[in-house]
């Protein structure tokens, strides 16, 4: 393979070293990727709760103290 692509031996068996290392690790950081979105997907949903709820008193106590 090495004389057939002009490569030399030792970097064929470096590039397959990185690549026996690194290609488990792609397939879990996609995982962990989209599990990462969902969890800020929820904590967004749950700040713009929290921003309606405090909108609403804030216009209550507004309405409260020019009575």
């Amino acid at each position: 393979m090495a004389a057939e692509y002009e490569v030399h031996p030792t970097h064929l068996k470096q590039w397959r070293a990185v690549a026996l290392e690194g290609l488990p690790g792609l397939f879990e950081k996609q995982d962990s990727s989209a599990e990462l979105r969902r969890a800020h997907e929820q904590q967004l949903t749950e700040l713009y709760a929290e921003i309606g709820k405090l909108t609403t008193q804030v216009t209550w106590l507004k309405k409260k103290l020019q009575l």
